[in-house]
């Protein structure tokens, strides 16, 4: 279709057998934003039927998160991110979609380059379909204090929307997360939990992908890891998560600090 430089597509499958795929579109050269775009494809062929159509555009631009190893990252950190979610379809009700990101909207802009001088508010943004994805919502930043991002998202069996993220909002340094689930509980509101039992603190004292760019923060996380998400239990409203975690301490080559596990949690 229109789309210009596609990336970072994601599949699902509605209740009624129609497939959509959900992706960026980088076409911003002023600021860098993206488009989040969606298109209906066969299921026969994979040819395109309907689309894209535009959900919404990403606050993720070039000035827009501070930036490490010339990639995108948080307030106090030095790891990777990006906006990046996914489209997932209600099974009860086949017109009905979501498309959930993160990005800046809600932080200060134009963020620093410098992570360590910067303050960051990283808002996961959920935009929602009921006419099999022509047309979308306003989209919705979930208030919560601090970074939320990699997240991911769900329909449950019931219909209710769940999405999973690295959360800092119970650390007010901003530096901590948890691995949290959001369950929509209103046209605009969510419900959150904690899924991880120990938070985790990628500022510092990583053992394994780390460096020391400010003395106050010593070996501090460079990669955390992209593939965190969640799923539903088949026909139940039962979500199991899987995060990166650093609760574990390690020692290698001489040198302890916390390690960089795959945890799964099983969440009602």
């Amino acid at each position: 279709g229109n789309a210009t430089t596609p990336f970072a597509s994601v599949p699902t499958v509605a209740a009624d057998g129609r497939i959509y795929v959900a992706f960026l579109d980088f076409d911003d050269f002023t600021t860098g934003h993206d488009d989040y775009k969606v298109v209906e494809v066969s299921p026969a062929t994979g040819a395109r039927v309907f689309g894209p159509v535009k959900v919404a555009t990403a606050i993720d631009g070039f000035t827009d998160y501070p930036i490490a190893f010339g990639r995108q990252t948080y307030e106090d950190s030095l790891f990777r991110s990006w906006a990046v979610g996914n489209i997932t379809a209600d099974p009860t009700n086949a017109a009905h979609l979501a498309v959930v990101w993160s990005d800046m909207r809600n932080s200060p802009r134009p963020a620093p380059a410098d992570p360590y001088a910067a303050t960051t508010n990283s808002d996961v943004i959920v935009s929602q379909s009921t006419d099999f994805g022509r047309t979308w919502s306003t989209p919705v930043a979930v208030p919560l204090a601090g970074d939320q991002f990699q997240q991911w998202s769900a329909f449950d069996a019931a219909g209710t929307l769940r999405i999973g993220t690295f959360d800092r909002s119970t650390d007010p340094a901003n530096h901590k997360y948890d691995y949290s689930l959001l369950t929509q509980t209103g046209a605009s509101s969510f419900s959150r939990s904690t899924v991880s039992t120990v938070q985790s603190d990628p500022t510092k004292n990583d053992r394994w992908f780390a460096a020391t760019v400010n003395a106050s923060f010593p070996f501090a996380t460079t990669f955390l890891g992209d593939y965190s998400g969640i799923a539903i239990v088949p026909g139940t409203t039962h979500v199991v998560a899987y995060w990166t975690d650093m609760r574990n301490q390690v020692t290698f080559a001489g040198r302890s600090g916390f390690g960089e596990d795959a945890y799964f949690a099983y969440a009602s």
